[in-house]
């Protein structure tokens, strides 16, 4: 895997069409030789060891992970969209509070929003104050009314 990171950060200032052809001509062998020696190795590991389950994951998903080989745009990690959603796993415990579906949906959406933002390199601040101001359906009282995380309506048991 370490030849594999290695591969990708040489190509890091290549075009998305270099990359692929790189990936294709150095990377992709590796991960031949790789699927090659699991399969080799896979009949002299006990079938209820964990490092059996590991070659068989890792068999089984041969396609998948050969997928960053086919386009010079996808990442060989899923670092960044883990990085994304790392606050949104945080957080979720606190909106279960968030009172009702529609403050809910509001919450989602601004996070969505926010996020959108972020991996748009755009002033989020910027973003919300100049341009969504100008909308006229959020200067309608009755709409925004459904939305606010405050408008609490908790269940009664």
């Amino acid at each position: 895997m370490g030849l594999l990171f290695k591969i990708e950060q040489d190509c890091q200032e290549l075009s998305a069409e270099e990359r692929q052809k790189q990936r294709e001509k150095e990377a992709k062998p590796i991960l031949l030789a790789l699927f090659e020696y699991l399969e080799k190795e896979q009949s002299h590991v006990p079938q209820s060891s964990k490092l059996s389950k590991a070659i068989n994951y890792c068999l089984s998903h041969r396609n998948e992970l050969m997928n960053y080989l086919r386009d010079g745009n996808c990442s060989i990690s899923n670092n960044l969209a883990e990085r994304s959603i790392r606050p949104f796993t945080i957080g979720r415990k606190n909106w279960v509070f968030s009172g009702s579906p529609a403050s809910a949906e509001a919450s989602v959406a601004a996070y969505s929003l926010i996020e959108t933002c972020i991996a748009n390199k755009v002033d989020t601040k910027e973003y919300i104050f100049t341009n969504m101001s100008q909308e006229e359906s959020l200067r309608d009282d009755a709409v925004l009314e459904k939305y606010p995380p405050w408008n609490v309506s908790l269940p009664t048991e």
